[in-house]
């Protein structure tokens, strides 16, 4: 047997791959763990829970509440995105095209904690769907590691 191919070997064994599961499984449990113990909207670390989400969520509310000049307004979105998820430090910009926006406007009527689930929701399947589409003989496998580096964002996969 060659040399690459017997560190092909060593480096994939068993021990290692349930090492990478344990370390993935342990980093989710730490994630949903500092969701659940923080404050309101905020996880332990005192970030906004789906950070980037609030952008987009506060973007759609603006479309919705008709105030779609002040779609790039820092001030005004900062103020909303406080108003929505209560005090935090920093601001998120909402940096795409207005007809992003639209998008959103929908899941503006829901509560953010539901309107963020059900767009995590909606992006597992998404992930689900797409993995599935590859044909793989093994889709658990691959959706659990795509899991790993938190890549279930519908917009990724596109």
């Amino acid at each position: 047997m060659k040399w690459p191919i017997k560190l092909n070997m060593l480096l994939l064994d068993r021990g290692r791959i349930s090492m990478a599961r344990i370390a993935g499984e342990l980093l989710w449990i730490a994630w949903l763990a500092s969701i659940g113990l923080g404050p309101g909207h905020l996880d332990l670390s005192k970030h906004v829970i789906g950070a980037d989400y609030l952008e987009y969520y506060s973007a759609g509310m603006a479309v919705r509440l008709g105030e779609t000049d002040k779609l790039y307004d820092v001030a005004y979105l900062n103020d909303l995105e406080h108003s929505i998820a209560g005090p935090f430090e920093g601001h998120y910009l909402f940096v795409t095209p207005p007809l992003y926006a639209l998008l959103y406007v929908p899941l503006s009527l829901l509560p953010y904690e539901i309107s963020f689930l059900t767009w995590c929701v909606f992006g597992l399947f998404c992930l689900w769907i797409s993995i599935s589409l590859l044909r793989s003989s093994n889709t658990t496998h691959h959706f659990l590691w795509a899991l790993t580096f938190f890549q279930y964002d519908t917009l990724t996969l596109s």
